[in-house]
């Protein structure tokens, strides 16, 4: 029953395989990449190859701390996701929903500014440089339709 139980392991909202590795089920929350699943394996001071659902309720809790409060970690300034946040000013890691809503809400407002970035985003073009000549032409009305 125990087995049973540990297959699906929620973190962060999220259900994950309890086969997998810490590094790899880490990985299936939006706004972890590997390397910051290596430094939170890192910050638990568990071996590379322990598998998700071997952790015990308490290490698994300890888990969800961290992952709920990413400062723990210390991590690096180039390591983050959110770089001095507008309304902070501070250097943030969000992870899932709230790295969803911070998106969402920082295109809102580059839209409402109408800057560079919020027309680009507005017309559904092309947004860091890219050319636009010949390619990115799928899901727009090219041409004139024979009738």
């Amino acid at each position: 029953m125990a087995d049973e139980a540990k297959t699906i392991i929620r973190l962060l909202r999220k259900d994950v395989p309890g086969e997998l590795t810490i590094e790899t089920a880490l990985t299936r929350v939006n706004g972890i990449g590997f390397s910051i699943a290596s430094a939170v394996r890192l910050k638990l001071g568990l071996p590379r190859s322990i598998r998700l659902s071997e952790l015990s309720d308490a290490q698994l809790k300890e888990l969800n701390n961290i992952l709920e409060s990413t400062d723990t970690l210390n991590l690096p300034v180039w390591m983050r996701n959110r770089r001095k946040d507008n309304e902070t000013g501070k250097d943030l890691h969000l992870l899932d929903t709230n790295l969803m809503f911070a998106n969402r809400d920082d295109l809102i407002k580059y839209k409402k500014l109408k800057n560079y970035r919020g027309l680009r985003h507005m017309f559904g073009l092309k947004v860091r440089g890219q050319r636009t000549r010949s390619t990115g032409r799928k899901g727009t009305s090219m041409g004139v339709s024979k009738s």
